[in-house]
């Protein structure tokens, strides 16, 4: 059985946010192109326990598969959309995990 991949990224700051509307753009782009669906962001996460709570931008986003995600992560584009994510935003993490196996 094919799982689902989610990808939540964590972006404490953003520098220059008229700039970083190219990074949207193009990950926006990218996401159509390997089946990706925006789930959320926000910029007032609400930290309900823990004691590193992050701070500023939270998103979430999926994959139909793993494969999806790794051929995303790889794109040309979508790197050279990061590039500008890197120089215009500051960011903590980003992750990858899989949604859970059915239970029986």
């Amino acid at each position: 059985m094919t799982r689902k991949v989610f990808i939540v990224a964590n972006l404490p700051a953003i520098k220059d946010r008229e700039k970083f509307k190219d990074y949207e753009r193009g990950l926006l782009r990218s996401l159509g192109r390997h089946e990706g669906i925006l789930d959320s962001f926000s910029d007032d996460v609400f930290c309900l326990e823990g004691d590193n709570p992050p701070k500023g931008r939270i998103v979430i986003f999926h994959f139909p598969s793993m494969q999806h995600a790794e051929e995303w992560w790889a794109d040309e584009e979508y790197q050279k959309a990061s590039d500008i994510r890197r120089e215009h935003s500051v960011t903590d993490f980003i992750v990858r995990l899989e949604e859970l196996p059915p239970r029986a």
